[in-house]
């Protein structure tokens, strides 16, 4: 089974931050799970949109700006793989059949595998522009730019966890690496710190 689409759920999110009438989350508030330990970004006005079984999504938007905030903890069936170029080949396989060309235009796509924690991961940092996107004044293209890691589980070797975050609607704000990565590294297995 493969995780839904990035692009298309944090697309399909976005949209929904406008309707939702959620009570906003405490930055940093934390969600504790079997599996992995999750923890709302830091800064304020996230709301949670989504949580079940596939993982949790929490959106932000800036109705001045229209500038919408995607952060996200998804599951999904790893398939077995040997060595790094493996998993990096899993990786880059998923994200292009997640990227179809007629909805995205991709401006730029990194992969690296990474020995950042003591399991294996793949850092993804791209930007795409959404063809297709959807909006509260109708279709328009936007730019859309993605922060990730995929990870191996480490307890459970079949199941990978992508942590994601991601800004759509202009370029990318001075702080979005920073605020991608604080949100990437609060997302820990209960047995890590």
């Amino acid at each position: 089974m493969r995780p839904r689409p990035f692009t298309v759920v944090a697309l399909i999110v976005l949209v929904q931050i406008g309707c939702a009438t959620r009570k906003p989350l405490a930055p940093g508030q934390l969600f504790p799970g079997p599996l992995m330990n999750v923890r709302a970004p830091a800064s304020a006005g996230w709301q949670l949109v989504k949580s079940d079984a596939e993982g949790m999504v929490f959106g932000r938007g800036d109705a001045a700006t229209g500038i919408t905030y995607i952060a996200q903890v998804i599951a999904f069936r790893l398939p077995p793989f040997g060595t790094p170029d493996e998993l990096l080949a899993i990786v880059k396989d998923g994200a292009a059949k997640d990227s179809p060309p007629d909805r995205f235009t991709v401006v730029d796509a990194n992969f690296q595998f990474t020995t950042e924690r003591p399991y294996p991961c793949v850092r993804f940092r791209g930007s795409s522009v959404d063809l297709k996107a959807r909006t509260r004044q109708g279709t328009a293209a936007l730019l859309l730019h993605i922060r990730s890691l995929y990870c191996q589980h480490p307890t459970q070797p079949d199941l990978g966890v992508l942590i994601a975050y991601s800004q759509r609607g202009a370029p990318p704000d001075p702080d979005l690496d920073s605020q991608a990565e604080s949100f990437i590294d609060s997302v820990r297995v209960p047995q890590e710190r």
